[in-house]
């Protein structure tokens, strides 16, 4: 209930529809469909799945209402943003927030949202702010922040703080989380003390949540469970194991060779997918794999695994190394499709999509791509897609799909609709929506690291950690067994050790973390 509560909050973007959407979730606290409002969320917490950090909704259900908002209590024009809904929950590693907002925004991009910090209560330390002591101010649209200890002041950015948010793309409800372990100046803990309250802002002039003070919350109440371990290993004996990996061009360089090697030596694909290759060519890159001993684990369920297959396709250098036959490809943009054959001779065909989408403030371009990869999967099963030397490619209207790699939604969040729904938004050169799964939307997989309760594929500067690589895959005819993030940074030291992985490994690699998704085809139902 209050899923769809806050869902219904953030449809109502403006004027009048706001202030109906605030007042029917009042009525639903009346009523007792929302847990209690209070200054401080220290209700008790009913037991429920681990808070993921992944932009999703269900996994805050139970968790109390930390402070409604007044709807349009701030400054009313067009640049202004209203708060509606704060909750708060902490686990082992994070504090946890989720806002709500009248208007989408781009939490990361152009905006004068900040997030005030007295992380030990207490209105004599820190900085004075709003009845608070801030130990933290952090400015979500310049994507930087100030720490204020012992009468210093220091610029951070959100390493420093282990910040972490969801979704990339614009929205009007994001998780927000930061490390409970952090240390913003070295030897300086942020968090101290049983008890934060936190205020969030809009510029100086703009709404206010709350309007005065701060919302508390306290540490040492429930905690969110972790998530259970997912172990590195196959989910099923039998299942085909998927991995993508954007290399962001540092394949070849010296100093991470080590790295690549022992995180695709644990992760032993049957299809490895490899992005933005850059100036490697197909045979140079796999022959290169396989002097680090990528290519050497045999798999009993491949057709043959002394031969790799390999193709490579789309502007961006997509590589794909299979242990069976790669049909075709074709360039779809800078991502692209590959049909690759069944593992047996009674096993169809996998149509895989590889993303590696317009990165940035691309936003129309990245939209063009998604339109024409939802047109390529509609004409596929039907009058057939066209290459660029006009090779007519077909697939049977059961042919599995699975969508893999560099999504780079960080923009228009409309562009999820179209990879997962088919929901073209030029119909005029690219033809009508179609749902990509035979008329049936995919299934976002949504892969979580493996003893982490976050989302996050990349890890770069300047912006903070965000869920950039998707796994999507059509469910009538494919199931998923497993599916997670690997980064080897957060795995305990057994392991590590089990799997010849070093900490470090996935950073130094790359700024994108390996997606591994394990698959087997499922009957057709009758």
């Amino acid at each position: 209930m209050l899923t769809a509560a806050v869902s219904r909050f953030a449809l109502f973007r403006s004027g009048a529809r706001v202030a109906r959407a605030a007042a029917a979730i009042a009525c639903a606290l009346a009523i007792g469909l929302l847990p209690a409002v209070g200054a401080a969320s220290d209700a008790p917490i009913a037991e429920s799945d681990p808070i993921v950090l992944d932009g999703l909704l269900d996994d805050w259900q139970g968790v109390p209402v930390a402070h409604l908002d007044p709807s349009r209590d701030g400054r009313d024009d067009a640049d202004s943003h209203d708060f509606g809904i704060l909750q708060l929950a902490h686990d082992d590693h994070h504090l946890l927030l989720r806002v709500t907002l009248a208007q989408p925004v781009l939490l990361q991009h152009d905006n004068a949202l900040r997030l005030i910090v007295d992380a030990d209560d207490d209105p004599t330390t820190g900085t004075p702010l709003r009845g608070l002591g801030a130990e933290l101010v952090w400015q979500f649209g310049l994507r930087r922040g100030l720490v204020h200890f012992g009468g210093e002041t220091h610029g951070i950015e959100h390493e420093a703080i282990g910040l972490v948010t969801a979704p990339t793309t614009d929205d009007v409800t994001f998780e927000i989380a930061l490390a409970r372990d952090a240390e913003p100046v070295p030897g300086r803990r942020l968090f101290t003390g049983p008890a934060v309250r936190v205020a969030l802002i809009d510029g100086t002039a703009g709404d206010a949540l709350p309007n005065a003070g701060g919302v508390g919350h306290r540490f040492d109440g429930p905690a969110r469970p972790s998530p259970a371990p997912i172990a590195l290993d196959r989910a099923h004996p039998d299942a085909r194991r998927l991995v993508s990996y954007n290399v962001n061009g540092r394949l070849q360089q010296a100093e991470r060779r080590a790295a690549f090697g022992r995180v695709l030596r644990a992760l032993q694909p049957d299809v490895l997918m490899i992005q933005e290759l850059r100036r490697f060519d197909a045979a140079e890159a796999v022959g290169y794999l396989r002097g680090l001993g990528v290519l050497d684990h045999v798999r009993p369920s491949a057709r043959d695994q002394r031969v790799w297959h390999y193709a490579r396709s789309g502007e961006e250098g997509n590589l794909v190394v299979s242990t069976t036959p790669i049909r075709w490809s074709l360039a779809l943009g800078g991502s692209a499709a590959f049909l690759l054959d069944g593992r047996a001779a009674d096993e169809p065909p996998l149509l895989l999509i590889v993303l590696s989408a317009p990165c940035c403030d691309r936003d129309a371009e990245r939209q063009v791509e998604y339109d024409r990869i939802a047109a390529f999967l509609r004409d596929v099963r039907g009058d057939g897609a066209r290459d660029d030397d006009g090779a007519v490619r077909r697939v049977d209207a059961g042919t599995p799909v699975m969508v893999m790699g560099d999504a780079n939604l960080v923009g228009d969040r409309r562009q999820r609709a179209t990879l997962l729904d088919g929901a073209i938004a030029d119909a005029a050169r690219f033809g009508p929506s179609a749902g990509p799964d035979a008329g049936a939307s995919l299934i976002d997989a949504v892969p979580r690291h493996t003893h982490r309760p976050l989302a996050s594929t990349w890890h770069g500067s300047d912006f903070s950690p965000g869920r950039l690589d998707y796994i999507a895959y059509g469910a009538s005819r494919l199931a998923l067994d497993g599916a997670y993030v690997l980064d080897t940074a957060h795995l305990p030291d057994d392991v590590r050790d089990a799997h010849a992985l070093e900490p470090g490994d996935t950073a130094i690699a790359s700024d994108h973390l390996p997606l591994v998704a394990d698959v087997r085809p499922r009957p057709p139902t009758r």
